[in-house]
């Protein structure tokens, strides 16, 4: 479960995802306060019970990166980066009607998803930049990335995050506004477009 928010501004949506928030068993103190027990919580929803969830996920996936598990090399990941691997790992919620949508987000956080180990069935690619790296985009600029699909065996998964600057009060503009376009190799039907946010592919 998760807990619900309007989306906040016409441009920037809200809440990103959804975390486990009703059915919660946590620590309470006693009613003397010199002790610590637990509160049954099973009947009660609240974001701020999915709050410790997503946190820990986000540990995690920092943890993955600054340990060296993707690809053997350790680093320090943006938030961005963080934030692009939970919005990854989400999965669609039963009985929430649309996707994504108000109500979930990009679904509840499943890093088993996304994090790949030697292991997996899944791999994991990802690109990281810094506002002062030398590849950073400057207005106008584009970048093509080309990835061959061995197999339909496991669903292929594309996000796109960035780190948006702070806005005066009330206004909702993005000051930046990046565009991800995925397309398939020419078929039949000609090249399929998915573009960020839409589910229905243009071909053309």
């Amino acid at each position: 479960a998760q807990g619900y928010m309007s989306n906040p501004t016409p441009d920037r949506r809200k809440p990103d995802l959804a975390a486990v928030g009703c059915g919660i068993v946590t620590a309470a103190p006693t009613v003397s306060g010199n002790s610590c027990g637990t509160v049954d919580l099973l009947s009660v929803c609240a974001t701020s019970f999915a709050a410790p969830q997503a946190a820990a996920t986000a540990a995690l996936a920092r943890q993955y990166y600054v340990d060296g598990l993707y690809k053997g090399v350790s680093r320090q990941p943006t938030g961005s980066l963080v934030k692009a691997t939970l919005i990854n790992s989400a999965q669609d919620v039963t009985g929430q009607a649309d996707f994504p949508s108000v109500r979930e987000g990009w679904g509840v956080v499943r890093l088993d998803r996304t994090l790949a180990f030697p292991d997996s069935d899944r791999d994991l690619w990802i690109e990281d930049v810094r506002n002062t790296d030398t590849q950073a985009l400057q207005t106008g600029d584009e970048r093509t990335y080309t990835f061959v699909v061995q197999s339909d065996s496991q669903p292929l998964k594309v996000t796109l995050v960035w780190t948006d600057p702070e806005g005066p009060a009330g206004d909702s503009t993005l000051k930046n506004n990046l565009d991800l376009e995925v397309s398939s190799p020419p078929g039949t039907s000609g090249v399929v477009t998915y573009l960020g946010n839409r589910f229905n592919a243009s071909i053309g």
